[in-house]
């Protein structure tokens, strides 16, 4: 190579070394904001730039779009960047390069910087610095400085702290120049002041010099004079760092400041809205629609739970003063299932019994079904409910059936028929009865003035039995009073009271075992108006009609009623039932709240109460009988029972009498509800008792007499 050409080359490395040493370098610290991003930068985060330095450029490793940077107001410059981890590089004239300066930007982030040229090396000035009393510790800049000797400091702002044992310590900022180089400090000893901080609102913590003050704000305490660092926190809101003055020539010292809510909003719903529970990153918060305020900025997951419905999982950051409406997709997790079956067939899913059989709605699952009636194959079949399915099921019972036809003399003579497996069938005058289910049947014939026969019946399948009943003339064993018929309740045990979990249960429905060792015979209806008469000579009752339920008769009246029956029929044994006589033949079998099931329609067919009844009595039997033949057990009138009212008895009993003795109570047991009472008073656990000498209109009677 010529001496010429390396010549040139030394020439451009000098000129090249010499350009870059007249650049200046840049620095950068990192800075608080209070600026929340609105919903346009849902996914992006902003790179806040505040510099004195003009005509600055940037460059990311993940990009930046044209038209995302921009000088927002003079020497403030907004930078929109992907979300991520981003790697930036900041360029501007007459600067080195700033650069790898990187972030983790979250969508909706906001990250401020402060970016300043970096300080060059300036010439040291000789500085003097004299306290009183001597052996001070002093800082220049953070550093413990001996200022008695040679003390050198760059010019420009330098803090300064001095402190000494027994003293109020300097804490302050000095320019130093050539014509500032000499600074001398006094240091006082302390007294002891008033200082009293108040924020809004109130409830913050107070720190002064690292010390945290006695309780709350608003504090009112003893510190020293001085200045001193005081740092003010409170759950959710941003912390307060400052410096005070405390004053020794001021009898109370007082600082007052206004919290900054370091809070957002979240309001959660679903679409369509199902009232799913929700839980926030974890916890549960509630149902939807809800509002949570006051709650921390940060990031946040959202899940939510409901029987039917599914959700995804929503997340989100939640900015400081921000609302944000996190709204839930709620999609159906469910099947609809149908059965039609045979009228009166038990159908079960999973082993549990369904009480309902349309449109049932099931999370998706293999399910089970069975269907079953005494006398009849079951029915089983298997069915796979995936979610958003309509399936409608077939479990028809093949039901082997026959004919009893019955005729009777008189013409009006009623008929009974009681099947082996709880059938009852009943009619007034001739009649057939087509396609009843095959077996054992006690037929009973009856009629006022005759004697009643009863006969054994065997049907088959597709058998028709024909029958002629003439009743013979004379007194029947269905009693001695027109309409007056007897039903036989056979021994055997029960559940006496309600579960915990029935609905409109009292307290004093414990449930309890009872045994019923004896046999007995209950009138189907309640004692009637004209039969009241016929024995008593007067009526009493509110509502006239000689079919209605005779009631304002107390129980003192009832006794009075049975004696003179027992004198004219005598030998039958006629009494109240007791209170677990009566239970038991209300039941007849059954667990429900109503002999006929759980619901207030289920009491409708069976029972007058608020809901049917028109605010009156009506005809006993003309409502269905449960399954004994006993009609009106559920409404009507009130029914008195023999027993004292007390408390059940927590073990197993058998033919309870209630409490004993003339002096054992003070009110008699009444069964049944009434007329005037809603359906959860007319269960067949409810009881309520009343004085004996008590009369009202919903106050009636039933009877029952020994086995004949």
């Amino acid at each position: 190579m010529s001496s010429v050409k390396k010549l040139s080359i030394l020439i451009c490395l000098f000129i090249a070394t010499a350009i870059q040493a007249e650049l200046r370098e840049m620095q950068y610290e990192e800075v608080p904001t209070t600026v929340v991003l609105d919903n346009s930068f849902i996914d992006k985060g902003v790179l806040i730039v505040a510099s004195p330095i003009p005509k600055l450029s940037f460059k990311s490793t993940r990009g930046i779009k044209s038209g995302a940077v921009y000088e927002k107001e003079p020497g403030i410059w907004w930078v929109e960047l992907e979300p991520g981890v981003n790697t930036i590089d900041i360029y501007a004239d007459g600067y080195l390069p700033f650069e790898n300066i990187q972030h983790n930007f979250r969508k909706r982030q906001v990250w401020k910087i402060k970016l300043s040229p970096k300080n060059p090396i300036q010439d040291e000035l000789p500085v003097v610095v004299r306290v009183e009393p001597e052996g001070a510790s002093v800082k220049i800049d953070g550093r413990i400085t001996d200022v008695s000797n040679n003390l050198k400091l760059t010019s420009g702002d330098h803090d300064i702290e001095i402190s000494k044992s027994g003293y109020v310590s300097i804490r302050e900022e000095i320019a130093v120049s050539v014509d500032n180089i000499f600074f001398e400090y006094t240091l006082e000893k302390p007294k002891l002041c008033i200082v009293e901080v108040v924020t809004d609102p109130p409830g913050a913590e107070v720190s002064i010099d690292g010390v945290k003050l006695n309780g709350i704000t608003p504090i009112s305490d003893f510190y020293n004079s001085g200045t001193y660092p005081i740092k003010i926190t409170k759950d959710k809101y941003l912390p307060v760092e400052k410096t005070i003055v405390i004053d020794q020539t001021k009898q109370k010292n007082s600082f007052s400041y206004t919290l900054e809510a370091n809070t957002g909003t979240i309001i959660i719903s679903s679409t369509p809205e199902v009232n799913m529970e929700v839980s926030l990153n974890g916890n549960s918060v509630g149902k939807t629609p809800l509002t949570l305020k006051e709650q921390d900025v940060g990031d946040y997951a959202v899940t939510a739970n409901h029987e039917f419905y599914i959700a995804e999982k929503l997340e989100f950051p939640l900015q400081r003063g921000e609302t944000y409406r996190a709204t839930l997709k709620a999609e159906e997790n469910f099947a609809i299932l149908t059965v039609n079956t045979t009228p009166g067939a038990n159908v079960y899913l999973n082993n549990q019994r369904l009480s309902e059989l349309e449109n049932l709605r099931l999370h998706p699952q293999t399910a089970r079904l069975r269907a079953e009636k005494p006398k009849c194959e079951t029915v089983e079949t298997t069915l796979i409910l995936k979610r958003g399915a309509r399936e409608s099921v077939d479990l028809y019972l093949d039901e082997q059936t026959g004919t009893i036809a019955i005729s009777v003399d008189p013409a009006d003579a009623k008929i009974e028929l009681k099947g082996d497996a709880g059938e009852r069938f009943s009619s007034t005058g001739t009649h057939i009865f087509e396609s009843i289910p095959v077996g054992s049947y006690d037929l009973e014939v009856s009629s006022k003035g005759y004697k009643a026969e009863k006969r054994a019946l065997r049907l088959r399948a597709g058998q028709t039995l024909q029958e002629r009943v003439v009743l013979e003339e004379g007194m029947g064993s269905d009693g001695l009073l027109p309409g007056m018929v007897f039903v036989d309740i056979p021994t055997g045990s029960f559940m006496m009271g309600s579960p915990s979990n029935e609905k409109d249960r009292d307290n004093d429905e414990t449930q309890h075992r009872v045994t019923i060792s004896k046999s007995f015979q209950m009138m189907t209806t309640e004692v009637t108006q004209s039969m009241w008469v016929s024995v008593m000579g007067s009526n009493p009752s509110y509502f006239k009609g000689d079919n209605l339920p005779v009631e304002r008769v107390s129980w003192t009246d009832c006794q009075e009623f049975i004696k003179k029956l027992n004198q004219r029929d005598p030998g039958k044994g006629y009494r109240l039932p007791t209170e677990a006589e009566w239970e038991y033949a209300c039941r007849a079998g059954t667990t429900t709240r109503f002999n006929t099931g759980d619901s207030d329609s289920d009491l409708a067919l069976t029972g007058w109460y608020s809901g049917n009844s028109g605010s009156k009595t009506h005809p006993v039997g003309q409502k269905e009988p449960n399954a004994w033949g006993l009609y009106d057990m559920h409404g009507n009138v009130w029914e008195w029972c023999s027993d004292w009212k007390g408390d059940y008895p927590s073990g197993s009993v058998t033919d309870p009498t209630g409490p004993s003795g003339p002096s054992s109570g003070t009110y008699r047991v009444l069964r049944g509800g009434s007329w005037w009472l809603f359906g959860g008073i007319c269960r067949s656990a409810d009881r309520i008792g009343s004085g004996p000498s008590a009369r009202s209109y919903i106050y009636g009677l039933r009877i029952v007499r020994s086995s004949l």
